[in-house]
């Protein structure tokens, strides 16, 4: 059997509340504004009292479903999103010292307590590994 728009708007309502109340206030990725926060409250209680309201019509639950649906995304669209602004990691394509035919295949190097991967003797490195790479001799 089909909702009717009363349940349906009552069934929103549980969703936006349930968003709200999932939301975490502050400034760090993932988080909502305050104001995010209270506009949001604001469109949950206003159709809480167009629902408890018996006069309320179809029509008004039509405008009831579209503004509480709005906002509801507006409110999902102001998650803070993560920072682009982490420290980018400098690499660079480096090459085993060798002969090609000593290059071939996958070959381990041991350097402090990390291992490094050399495939066919090239190996994608941070530009410290490879300068202590190349200060030891085994990178060209």
């Amino acid at each position: 059997m089909a909702k009717s728009k009363k349940e349906k708007a009552m069934t929103l309502i549980e969703t936006a509340i349930s968003f709200r109340d999932a939301a975490v206030i502050g400034t760090e990725a993932g988080n909502f504004s305050k104001d995010a926060v209270d506009l949001l409250n604001t469109e949950i209680e206003t159709a809480q009292k167009f629902i408890e309201d018996e006069s309320t019509d179809d029509g008004q639950l039509d405008t009831l479903l579209t503004s509480l649906n709005g906002a509801l995304k507006v409110f999902q669209a102001s998650e803070i999103p993560p920072s682009t602004d982490e420290p980018q990691v400098n690499t660079r394509i480096v090459t085993l010292k060798g002969s090609e035919s000593e290059r071939k295949g996958v070959h381990s190097l041991h350097l402090g307590k990390q291992i490094i991967t050399f495939i066919d003797g090239k190996a994608e490195l941070t530009d410290a590994i490879a300068l202590e790479l190349e200060n030891a001799g085994y990178i060209e």
